[in-house]
């Protein structure tokens, strides 16, 4: 359930996904925005290793068809 505002992270890398998912665990709708032909995963985010958690709500959308409005 969200209750933050709707956030695009613009990129799927390593970075763009880890800020993905902590801002999905703190309550926000987040949506990734991917290139044009990117793999998207199909249960969201987890980070393992040092630290351990999933943010399974996020969602992907491509670069060109993504839609707000957003914060």
């Amino acid at each position: 359930m969200s209750i933050g505002k709707p956030i695009a992270v613009i990129g799927g890398g390593s970075l763009g996904l880890y800020l993905a998912g902590l801002l999905n665990l703190a309550g926000h709708a987040v949506t990734v925005a991917l290139r044009p032909g990117a793999g998207i995963a199909a249960d969201g985010i987890a980070a393992e290793g040092d630290e351990f958690w999933q943010a399974p709500t996020v969602r992907y959308a491509p670069l060109d068809a993504l839609q707000g409005p957003f914060a």
